[in-house]
Order: C-alpha cells, then sequence, then structure tokens
C-alpha cells in the first residue's frame, strides 16, 4: 500500500522507548491533520484543505470522499531506522 505525505512534518526525540515513540508520534500526527476551527465548522478534519493539497499533489477528490475514507499513520522507512538507532 503506498501513502501520500499530504502534511509534510518533522521529528523529535525524547527518552521514550521506541514503540512508544511511534505511538506517540503518530498522535502528534493525527492532531496536526484536525480542524482549527473544529467548533465553527463542526468538521473534525480540514476536509477542503486536504482536498486542496492533494490535489497539489495530482490526486483528485473531494471532500466529500476523504470523509469516507479510514486513514493511518505510516512513518517512513527512514523515520522508523532512525528511531531504532535513538
Amino acid at each position: 500500500m503506498g501513502g501520500v505525505d499530504v502534511v509534510g512534518l518533522g521529528a523529535w526525540c525524547d527518552n521514550s522507548t521506541e514503540d512508544e515513540y511511534r505511538e506517540e508520534l503518530a498522535g502528534s500526527v493525527g492532531n496536526v491533520v484536525l480542524s482549527d476551527d473544529a467548533e465553527e465548522t463542526e468538521e473534525e478534519h480540514p476536509w477542503p484543505w486536504l482536498t486542496e493539497r492533494l490535489g497539489g499533489l495530482g490526486v483528485g477528490t473531494t471532500p466529500e470522499e476523504l470523509r469516507g475514507l479510514p486513514y493511518e499513520v505510516i512513518l517512513s522507512r527512514r523515520l522508523r531506522a532512525r528511531l531504532s538507532t535513538s
């Protein structure tokens, strides 16, 4: 399965175990894609913004289509390798 890096995030390290850090990082990434104005729009995610970002990456979709898709955070091989050596 392939993925599309829509947001483009950096990473940091602390004294957590690799598994704890992976969980924490995945949770942080999930928070990034939450809408800043959720209370006003009643939308948990910024679907129009994500649709626009995907369009810029050559992926055609609509906010309605995105709402129906499951998603997961997948750490890149490079990041997993860095976590293993930290």
